[in-house]
């Protein structure tokens, strides 16, 4: 190989190299995926009408993110655990994903130390739900840097459900302790242990429903607070571990909203830091509004009385507009009364002055 070529060779995988954070930030590369689950009716539990609205819109909101997304909502089939897991599996063994996100919205319940997510043919088949705190031990061992579950779903406890044989499987591959890449886990949940997790109407009118924490999650990229913004790869998002007082807050705030009676309090456990985050703010910075051109400012006026004594001046003081458009505003505003009055004043006479000798 010449000098030369290597020499190029060398610049542009050093530029390739820089570069590709923000390719895998932004789908340059899918190094992000996502598996999104939406479960409106397990077994004869009652059929959550915000799930599948809810599901889409997130959905939606990670493919604009770049992300891969797997979407499993039972629309038209049953979810089940095996499809999860299998979709899971793919995504681990690529062995090259920087983040992978589940998401659950459905019923869900806890039961000692055991949480659950219930899919399409639970409580009857007590296999087919999602054990999620083993599953998160799971995910500890995927080699990904960050694995983060959204569980928009009740955390009841099994007598109120019918649940309390429901074992549950778990939805990613046990590979053994990843020793080289140890992921951080970041868990956002609907609600406090033994709460349940609240969806409202839309409209009173219709038929459409949404669930408040989810709602919630999304409007933290929409209308987030300054605070919780950080430029990462020169993009303006909110990381994973600045949303938590803001879904706290929002959460309660929307409940509160629908009903005096809604009490949601949602829970997250965050290890991840500040430069992790799962998507970008989605409105512009605002930005200050610009002064018109043909607008003179203070500052014309101040540059034009400095120019006329002879006094040297920033170039930025200079004015800008023609003398007669600013002498026009330095009448309107006062500036030429003002220095008139005090080009005017009586001149201070002149005091004399003795001086004292000790004796």
């Amino acid at each position: 190989m010449k000098r030369r070529d290597f020499l190029a060779m060398g610049v542009t995988t050093a530029g390739m190299l820089a570069a590709w954070p923000v390719l895998a930030q932004t789908g340059g590369h899918k190094r992000r995926a996502a598996v999104v689950i939406g479960v409106k009716k397990a077994g004869k539990l009652p059929v959550l009408k915000g799930v599948t609205s809810g599901t889409r819109s997130v959905a939606n909101w990670l493919e604009a993110e770049g992300f891969e997304v797997r979407c499993l909502v039972d629309d038209s089939k049953p979810v089940r655990a095996s499809e999860i897991f299998d979709v899971i599996e793919e995504f681990v063994g690529r062995g090259t994903l920087d983040q992978l996100v589940i998401y659950f919205s459905g019923h869900g319940f806890l039961s000692g130390y055991s949480e659950h997510w219930l899919l399409s043919k639970a409580p009857d088949n007590p296999n087919e739900a999602v054990s999620l705190r083993e599953s998160v031990e799971l995910a500890r061992e995927s080699a990904i840097p960050n694995v983060v579950f959204i569980s928009d779903a009740c955390r009841s406890t099994p007598d109120s459900l019918g649940t309390g044989r429901v074992r549950g499987s778990l939805i990613f591959p046990n590979r053994g302790v990843a020793r080289n890449v140890r992921a951080e886990v970041d868990q956002f949940l609907a609600a406090l242990p033994g709460d349940p997790a609240f969806e409202v109407a839309l409209q009173e009118s219709v038929a459409a429903y949404e669930g408040i924490y989810t709602a919630s999650f999304l409007g933290a990229f929409e209308r987030p607070d300054d605070t919780m913004v950080r430029i990462v790869n020169g993009m303006r998002v909110v990381p994973n571990n600045m949303l938590k007082s803001y879904l706290e807050r929002e959460v309660r705030k929307r409940a509160e909203a629908k009903s005096i009676k809604l009490r949601q309090i949602p829970d997250a456990y965050v290890t991840s830091g500040e430069t992790t985050f799962i998507g970008r703010v989605t409105v512009p910075a605002p930005q200050p509004s610009p002064v018109p051109p043909d607008v003179p400012t203070i500052v014309d006026v101040a540059g034009l009385a400095l120019k006329h004594v002879g006094a040297g001046v920033l170039a930025a003081s200079l004015p800008r507009l023609s003398e007669g458009t600013i002498a026009h505003a330095a009448a309107e505003i006062g500036f030429t009364t003002a220095q008139n009055a005090i080009l005017g004043a009586p001149e201070t006479r002149q005091f004399e002055t003795q001086t004292v000798r000790a004796r």
